[in-house]
């Protein structure tokens, strides 16, 4: 018999995790191989996140040059 099945109750979780929502999302293409995106996350009890990024695909992978959090 393993832990698992001997455990009797519920499943404690070690850390609560936060519960996000994504509100907006915009993504352009200014050029082959690059991607700039802007999203607005929203939290519990109101708060709000502004985030930019900007992705290079270089040597057959997605590189982030950029990233902003307001």
């Amino acid at each position: 018999m393993t832990r698992a099945a001997r455990r009797v109750g519920p499943v404690r979780r070690r850390t609560a995790r936060p519960v996000l929502q994504l509100r907006r999302l915009r993504v352009c293409e200014p050029r082959a191989g690059a991607v700039g995106a802007a999203a607005v996350l929203a939290g519990a009890g109101g708060a709000s996140w502004a985030v930019a990024l900007r992705l290079e695909h270089r040597r057959g992978t997605w590189l982030c040059t950029v990233l902003d959090v307001l």
